[in-house]
């Protein structure tokens, strides 16, 4: 019904609608990641976006926390597991117990409704948000030294069962071109001209 209400709302006013997808509730611990890998989880988006951030929950309050930089990536999926890169964000830096909620992509591509994978990478060992409750969920990972950067089409990827991360994406509907308005107001005054007529 959000998605709806966006792209109406977005067709009507210019007015572009935030939208998130992916695990922003926080899980009950933090995982140990290695550097020098890309690891992450699946997120279903629902609906036309296009792509702002992304965001993460690093840590958790009753430990102790690494210091390391991070990336991060969406991926297409493929019979279950990454292929191509979509977007990608720059390096930040982790550090305590804290929520990145907006990490900008560096491009804003507009995706479609589907499944698609959200990575991450590290330059040292790293500690973000996850769970170890869900045994459906899957995560996936490859070695990719930190430096290099996201591969552009995942290589040999391993997958594993029953791990989550706290990632989410942030994407707003997207707004329609002038073009698009032009050819709401034309079909709003041939309704307002066959009105007149009728009466």
């Amino acid at each position: 019904m959000k998605s709806l209400f966006c792209t109406s709302l977005a067709v009507l006013t210019a007015v572009a609608c935030a939208q998130t997808y992916g695990n922003t509730t926080p899980f009950e611990t933090q995982a140990g990641n290695p550097q020098d890998f890309v690891l992450g989880v699946q997120v279903s988006i629902l609906s036309t976006i296009t792509l702002d951030s992304f965001g993460m929950i690093y840590g958790i309050g009753t430990s102790t926390q690494l210091t390391a930089n991070g990336k991060f990536a969406l991926y297409t999926s493929n019979g279950g597991i990454p292929q191509n890169l979509v977007a990608e964000t720059g390096a930040i830096s982790l550090s305590g117990s804290q929520t990145f909620d907006n990490i900008a992509f560096t491009t804003n591509p507009t995706v479609g409704a589907g499944t698609y994978w959200m990575m991450s990478l590290y330059d040292s060992g790293a500690n973000p948000r996850y769970s170890v409750l869900d045994s459906g969920s899957k995560v996936a990972y490859w070695f990719r030294p930190f430096a290099d950067g996201f591969n552009a089409t995942a290589p040999g990827v391993t997958t594993e069962n029953g791990q989550n991360f706290n990632f989410w994406v942030n994407g707003h509907a997207p707004v329609p071109e002038p073009a698009s308005f032009a050819a709401l107001g034309l079909g709003v005054l041939a309704f307002a001209v066959r009105r007149r007529r009728t009466k």
